[in-house]
């Protein structure tokens, strides 16, 4: 009988862990260059100025008020609670297991490096609101929607950090830090 149970337990893991290995493989720049900004122009921001905050001011929360949270209230987590993870619980992956990127059933993006290396996770809490984990899987912050194209990062206590994803219109984005300048570091 335990024979059985451990040869159904492995079978599992053989089935789930593959699957893990996948979604990585998929989102690897290491192993497909079009998803790496440093190959590919096109989701570049400093080769392509239309997804590049310092030139198009539609995505720079710096000089569009409506993306500013420190001027707009419905993007700032401390004012609009629905936006906060410490105070929805429904956003917070303390209590929604399956937004940790070690979870088997997590379905989220990977942050790299300008050497394609991984820096850390993000899972998608809500239309709104993704978190953001290290590459040691601990959670350290989280961005909220600012427009169709930018999302701002909070800590973990709702304080804008100035930093900020904009999207690299190829299902990925790029981070900025509060000078417009890129970080070199993106999602996929």
């Amino acid at each position: 009988m335990k024979w059985l149970l451990c040869i159904t337990f492995m079978g599992i893991c053989l089935n789930i862990f593959p699957q893990k290995s996948e979604l990585f493989k998929k989102h690897n720049p290491a192993l497909n260059l079009y998803l790496s900004p440093f190959f590919n122009r096109d989701i570049n921001p400093d080769s392509n100025s239309l997804i590049n905050p310092a030139t198009n001011w539609n995505i720079n929360p710096v000089e569009t008020v409506e993306c500013n949270p420190s001027k707009n209230e419905k993007i700032n987590p401390l004012m609009n609670l629905l936006c906060n993870p410490q105070q929805n619980q429904v956003l917070n992956p303390l209590y929604i297991k399956n937004l940790w990127p070690d979870d088997l059933s997590w379905d989220g993006q990977y942050i790299f490096d300008e050497h394609n290396e991984l820096k850390g996770y993000v899972s998608r809490a809500s239309q709104e609101v993704i978190l953001c984990f290290n590459s040691n899987m601990e959670w350290d912050g989280y961005f909220v929607k600012a427009s169709e194209k930018l999302f701002n990062h909070f800590s973990i206590t709702g304080l804008w950090t100035g930093k900020f994803l904009c999207t690299d219109n190829k299902g990925g984005y790029n981070l900025f830090n509060r000078d417009c300048k890129w970080t070199h570091q993106y999602i996929k």
